[in-house]
């Protein structure tokens, strides 16, 4: 009998041990993502770097589901978001619809830049490829030159948003009027429903802005998270934006 009883002892004794390594291991890890994410969340590169480097988990989530990307874009750190992205961040549409995507975020905070890093698969054909890099370069000739052969002013840019969106974050006037004279639906909406007035107010871009109001875009239109762009107006501290709508 006693073999057994040692036998038992010991199998006892091995998944005690086991467990409280698990334990260790899994509180171990906990520690260390949760330093990745106080990393990310101050916009620490080298610290980031380094913690990957070591091992750490590129799509750790915080208690509320935010992946890390989306804390990356948060901070408008391009090169953070495109190191996380190099290491195998997740893209992919947010599981929990109530959690924005780390795309989205960047649409709505208005991080160009960190917006084409998370649209690559977001490709134009050659002729609204050609039209959007018209409006890019402020190639005003070159705008009106793909209209004239038919290219649609509808047509969507490298990050998948209406061409008409793109001049008007730029402020480019003249390639506003271009597009709307040219059958630009002036109230076309993103993935986010933002409009080109938004793209605009958001951007600072009163000329742009005062063009599309008397152009006839609606103010009122909300974006997906019930944004409007009186609503942004009113918020604004610019004088000359706030001069646009009086209400």
């Amino acid at each position: 009998m006693l073999p057994i009883v040692r036998s038992g002892f010991y199998l006892a004794l091995f998944v005690c041990v086991s467990a409280l390594t698990n334990t260790a291991t899994s509180a171990n890890q906990g520690t260390e993502d949760r330093a990745l994410l106080e990393a990310i969340k101050k916009g620490q590169l080298i610290t980031v770097q380094t913690l990957l480097d070591e091992g750490g988990n590129v799509n750790v989530k915080d208690a509320d589901g935010q992946p890390a990307l989306n804390w990356a874009v948060r901070t408008g750190n391009a090169q953070l978001v495109t190191l996380l992205v190099s290491r195998g961040a997740a893209k992919s549409e947010a599981e929990n619809s109530a959690i924005d995507t780390a795309r989205h975020i960047a649409m709505r905070l208005g991080y160009q830049d960190i917006v084409r890093i998370l649209s690559s698969e977001k490709v134009p054909s050659p002729d609204a490829a050609m039209l959007a890099n018209a409006i890019a370069d402020n190639d005003l000739e070159g705008v009106s030159e793909a209209l004239l052969i038919g290219i649609s002013a509808n047509s969507l840019d490298f990050t998948g948003r209406p061409v008409l969106a793109l001049a008007a974050r730029r402020g480019n006037v003249t390639a506003l009027e271009l597009l709307l004279k040219h059958g630009a639906q002036i109230d076309q909406t993103d993935e986010i429903g933002f409009t080109a007035l938004m793209e605009a107010v958001r951007n600072q871009k009163i000329s742009a802005a005062v063009l599309l109001l008397k152009a006839g875009a609606n103010p009122d239109i909300l974006s997906k998270d019930g944004t409007s762009a009186a609503q942004m107006i009113k918020a604004s501290d610019n004088a000359g934006l706030k001069a646009l709508i009086k209400r």
